[in-house]
């Protein structure tokens, strides 16, 4: 997957966990999140794109010492991790449970998506992203009592 449906992916699954765990979540701390599992690509072929950055027990490891002091973040860690757990996991493969194993994991073949596929699959979520934060934001101004202009 690319960047819009990690993006979409990250909003939708930290949004979900903030609802739940009743935090008010940072939208760029959510997409920062969710995008962080591919700063391999930015080592300039030091990492692997893939490899231990996609990995889930990484990322739990590195975000549990943080919940257990804090008790909060969860929604960033739900964002992180549906980058690997549903977006590039349908796109294998990848190093889901480095450094237990350095073995690469994927979908099995029949749930793997062609290419043309899941651009339309990121475009449509992108599209339900914007939709709904649209919708959101509308509800929300509306929510919000309108001050009236008082008269001296």
């Amino acid at each position: 997957m690319q960047l819009l449906g990690h993006l979409a992916l990250g909003y939708f699954s930290g949004s979900a966990a903030g609802w739940y765990t009743r935090e008010k979540v940072s939208l760029p701390l959510i997409w920062v999140s969710a995008l962080l599992p591919d700063m391999d690509m930015l080592t300039n072929g030091f990492l692997v794109h893939r490899g231990p950055t996609h990995s889930i027990l990484l990322a739990a490891a590195l975000f549990l010492p943080i919940w257990l002091v804090t008790r909060r973040g969860l929604p960033y860690f739900a964002a992180l991790a549906s980058h690997t757990l549903v977006g590039d996991f349908l796109t294998p493969p990848l190093m889901l449970f480095w450094p237990v194993t350095d073995a690469w994991f994927g979908a099995p073949g029949f749930l793997q998506m062609t290419l043309a596929g899941e651009e339309l699959l990121e475009m449509l979520l992108f599209a339900l992203m914007v939709a709904v934060m649209l919708i959101v934001y509308v509800r929300s101004r509306r929510l919000v009592p309108q001050r009236r202009a008082t008269r001296p």
